[in-house]
């Protein structure tokens, strides 16, 4: 199993992709939903076989999980497919074991979300930040007027 991640085309080089594309092990990318159509292209282009089977778990191991599967060519054949953060791409002959081994079945859709972004996670922390900030500043004043 090879544990990897894909956030620009610089990352993994051509011979590398090669080595990729020969699927002699799991591929497992992490923090790479996003750049989906890249890697299965790239992966395609280095000569992988258009019916390897992969899967995208959504928010693994929480009550919101959804999972998706794929080959690279089924996933080359569908609109613009956005995935919930954080994501994990299980790719190789093991994805395909999902259907068989499912704990946790897609009940329904869902596009909620079981974790804060970051976005909402960083004004949570400004506005408690200044809140505090706010807090101290009366705290010294209420300090000197007693003095």
């Amino acid at each position: 199993m090879r544990l990897l991640t894909y956030y620009k085309n610089t990352v993994i080089n051509d011979e590398e992709w090669k080595h990729l594309a020969a699927f002699e092990e799991t591929l497992v990318f992490y923090m790479s939903s996003n750049n989906l159509l890249s890697i299965v292209n790239n992966l395609l282009n280095a000569g992988a076989d258009k019916i390897i089977p992969f899967i995208v778990v959504e928010q693994a191991t929480t009550t919101h999980q959804r999972v998706h599967s794929f080959t690279l060519q089924s996933f080359l054949n569908i609109e613009q497919q956005n995935f919930i953060s954080p994501s994990i791409v299980i790719m190789g002959r093991v994805a395909k074991l999902y259907k068989e081994f499912a704990w946790f079945k897609n009940e329904q859709p869902s596009t909620k979300t079981f974790f804060r972004s970051v976005e909402e996670e960083t004004g949570y922390l400004k506005i408690k930040s200044f809140i505090q900030q706010k807090n101290n500043e009366h705290a010294d004043r209420t300090k000197a007027s007693i003095i």
